[in-house]
């Protein structure tokens, strides 16, 4: 089943919704209305598809207000949690793998006064208690937490800033851990993601061009550099078993990689840009969101980088027989 917030067009146009379909394109369950769909209003769902978190933002200086985090059960369609927060949402609640908590950047006013843009702060909300663990914010003025995301095991949370850099912190004690990763300065830089085995973590370091950068989570080592995208990547998802790297871009490109090698293995072309990526649970197939409102189900090229497979594959599907000079050319090895 895929899960989504999409804004309405039918009778609650004006509403933001949660829509449900089958891997076939049915809808699976009517829409949930979760709030209005506003620009300042922030959005999204658990990695299991269970739950929606939503939270509410203001524009212009203090005093602002402060809305709560609700955390909707979209089965029961019901909210099951709200949690007062203690300053402004900056960015999309992000649920961790066990949806025991939640990462939230917000907006505080600084000691000295306050900034149109102020730095955001990290702060992991626990949804049994509403407890309220601080982080910190980025090691330099004015720019947010622009992604983060939460390790598979739920202990470590990892963000990204708008100055071009990245850090990690203990979800328990609320301590930094390892060393802090610059990428220079670039704006907006994101979306950031661990693999499911938590050994790696890929990042979006280039606003403009499309980079994404595979490190080593225990080392903080780089271990490839994907160049292929163009323009912005929006959105990152790897495969359950690790191997598989999916980038999601404005290009109007998802890109599949060998998350290892850095090797490219197959090309999604889309006719609009694309700005969400994900792998179905057994890895075979890939789902594309574009800016259009677009759903479309892939094949994840799970063996792209298997030649005796590719082989077969193409085997089932020809349509013809093959020259003697094909033959000669694809056949003989």
């Amino acid at each position: 089943m895929i899960v989504r917030f999409a804004p309405t067009r039918g009778p609650d146009r004006g509403r933001m919704v949660v829509e449900s379909f089958s891997l076939g394109g049915a809808r699976a369950a009517a829409a949930l209305a979760t709030g209005p769909a506003d620009p300042y209003h922030w959005y999204n769902l658990s990695p299991d598809g269970r739950l929606a978190g939503v939270s509410t933002a203001t524009n212009g200086p203090p005093p602002r207000i402060t809305a709560p985090l609700r955390i909707w059960d979209i089965a029961s369609r019901r909210i099951v949690r709200t949690v007062n927060l203690q300053a402004q949402a900056d960015n999309a609640p992000v649920f961790s793998p066990d949806d025991r908590e939640v990462a939230l950047a917000v907006n505080v006013v600084s000691a000295v006064g306050y900034a149109y843009y102020p730095p955001s702060i990290m702060e992991i909300v626990d949804l049994a208690n509403g407890r309220l663990l601080r982080l910190g914010g980025p090691s330099c003025d004015y720019f947010g937490w622009t992604s983060y995301a939460f390790s598979p095991d739920s202990r470590l949370l990892a963000a990204v800033s708008g100055c071009g850099q990245l850090e990690v912190w203990n979800t328990t004690t609320g301590r930094r851990v390892g060393r802090l990763v610059s990428f220079g300065f670039v704006n907006n830089i994101g979306p950031v993601r661990f693999s499911p085995n938590g050994k790696q973590l890929a990042v979006a370091n280039s606003t403009n061009d499309g980079q994404v950068t595979i490190l080593d989570a225990a080392t903080d080592r780089t271990v490839t550099v994907l160049t292929a995208h163009t323009r912005q990547t929006q959105d990152l998802a790897y495969s359950p078993d690790s191997t598989l790297l999916a980038t999601a871009s404005i290009d109007h490109t998802v890109r599949i990689w060998d998350a290892h090698t850095g090797l490219q293995l197959r090309v999604l072309d889309h006719p609009d840009a694309v700005n969400n990526v994900a792998f179905t649970p057994d890895g075979k197939s890939v789902a594309t969101l574009d800016f259009n409102g677009t759903i479309r189900i892939w094949d994840a090229c799970t063996d792209c980088e298997n030649a005796s497979a590719l082989l077969a594959l193409a085997k089932q599907r020809v349509t013809r027989q093959l020259t003697p000079a094909e033959r000669r050319t694809f056949l003989t090895n």
